[in-house]
């Protein structure tokens, strides 16, 4: 890419993480959400997700870009395992 001095492939390996933390994500945020409630989890990688697209937008290095990338993924991730929204989530 030219704007950020960066191959292609380095740029593909972006998605490679975040496919793979997304993949991986899961096993941790779900047996957390099984012993701390939904709602704490969802709350907090919500957190971490909002985090990360904050950093991404702030990184002036390829080795942040794929650190926040990775927490990106990680954040994103509690949707697959914490489970669908529920109005008794919180109320």
């Amino acid at each position: 890419m030219q704007g950020t001095h960066t191959s292609i492939s380095l740029v593909s390996l972006t998605v490679t993480v975040y496919m793979a933390v997304q993949g991986l994500a899961p096993s941790f945020w779900g047996p957390l959400s099984d012993s701390r409630g939904r709602r704490l989890t969802f709350i907090g990688t919500f957190a971490v997700y909002l985090s990360a697209n904050i950093g991404l937008a702030l990184s002036k290095s390829f080795a942040a870009l794929m650190v926040f990338r990775a927490l990106q993924a990680a954040g994103s991730a509690a949707t697959i395992s914490v489970g669908e929204f529920s109005p008794r989530l919180w109320g």
